[in-house]
């Protein structure tokens, strides 16, 4: 029988930490995220999606590294790789149907049998791919696959070409807007949107909001508003707490002497309401300061047998400074 002598490594990709689940402070987020990259993108659009891992959250909304496009994703990287704590519930208000643009028609070389398309957030049942004057049939002739970068690449399924003609439509997050966050009951079809989502939730997950936030959003007067008041009377019988950002654009707040001002100006008054100031910065990774602290509310109540009855102030938070909204250090 044979024996191997010495040493020997074998390396395994990294694994994420399992989250610290809890119920008590269960975070209920209303964004942004990029749905282009699911099989059916108007699935994930106005409604509450339960996620309890990086795996399902990712897989529920998609993933990008860009947070102020697509905020959710804010969300999911403070919750799952910063802080370590789930459930949530996600509430996507970007819609292709309504939030998209054009790409014009362009031409992409092909090499090995793959073209790549710059364009982020790329739509790819609305591509047309032509092979000079021949259209491609996605899934027969071409097939599509997202890189990292949120890019698209076009691998032709046994043909060949050097050259390959693109247009369609791509996920347009610059249109969202606040009333967008906020929602409303389309009168026609009753369909709710936005916060008015949060309705849902109970009857449609059996759980119960505890801290309501948009993150970045939030710092819209219009927005702190709409969160405030939907932390009381949910179902008629519920109440949450919100977690809301105080503007730190040139625009709002950009030295602590402001905030009070700031604070007013957005109309944080509400007892179920906290404010924060600032975003925090992990390495160049710049966080949101509502996501945080959301994150960190969930998780002391979790640790804390999921009873909500420890402040998460003076907790340990791994963030390694404290800056404006564009990055400055404070």
């Amino acid at each position: 029988m044979a024996y191997k002598h010495g040493v020997y490594v074998q390396e395994q990709a990294t694994k994420l930490i399992a989250p610290v689940l809890g119920t008590a402070g269960l975070q209920v987020v209303v964004g942004t995220a990029p749905v282009n990259m699911l099989d059916n993108p108007a699935a994930a659009c106005n409604t509450p999606l339960l996620v309890q891992s990086y795996a399902e959250a990712v897989g529920a909304v998609g993933y990008s590294a860009d947070f102020d496009a697509y905020t959710l994703c804010e969300s999911i990287s403070v919750n799952f790789q910063v802080v370590g704590t789930g459930p949530m519930v996600f509430i996507n208000v970007l819609d292709p149907a309504k939030h998209s643009a054009t790409i014009e028609e362009t031409e992409l070389d092909v090499t090995d049998g793959v073209a790549h398309l710059e364009a982020v957030g790329v739509l790819p049942a609305t591509l047309n791919v032509m092979n000079g004057e021949t259209e491609l049939k996605r899934d027969e002739d071409y097939t599509t696959l997202f890189n990292e970068d949120g890019t698209l690449s076009i691998a032709l399924i046994g043909g060949t070409a050097t050259t390959l003609t693109v247009s369609g439509k791509r996920l347009d997050p610059d249109l969202v807007t606040h009333t967008d966050i906020i929602g409303g009951v389309d009168v026609n079809t009753g369909k709710e949107t936005g916060l008015e989502v949060v309705r849902q939730i109970y009857p449609k997950l059996g759980m119960t909001p505890g801290i309501l936030l948009a993150p970045r959003f939030s710092a819209n007067p219009n927005v702190s508003a709409a969160l405030q008041a939907k932390t009381k009377d949910i179902n008629g019988v519920f109440k949450a707490v919100t977690v809301i950002d105080i503007d730190s654009t040139a625009e709002g707040a950009t030295k602590y002497t402001d905030v009070k001002e700031q604070k007013e100006k957005q109309a944080v008054t509400d007892p179920n309401a906290y404010a924060v100031w600032g975003y925090g910065k992990l390495g160049d990774v710049v966080y949101s300061g509502s996501a945080l602290a959301a994150s960190l509310t969930a998780y002391t109540d979790a640790v804390n047998g999921d009873i909500p009855n420890v402040s998460p102030s003076n907790k340990t938070l791994s963030i390694g400074a404290i800056c404006l909204a564009d990055g400055t250090e404070i």
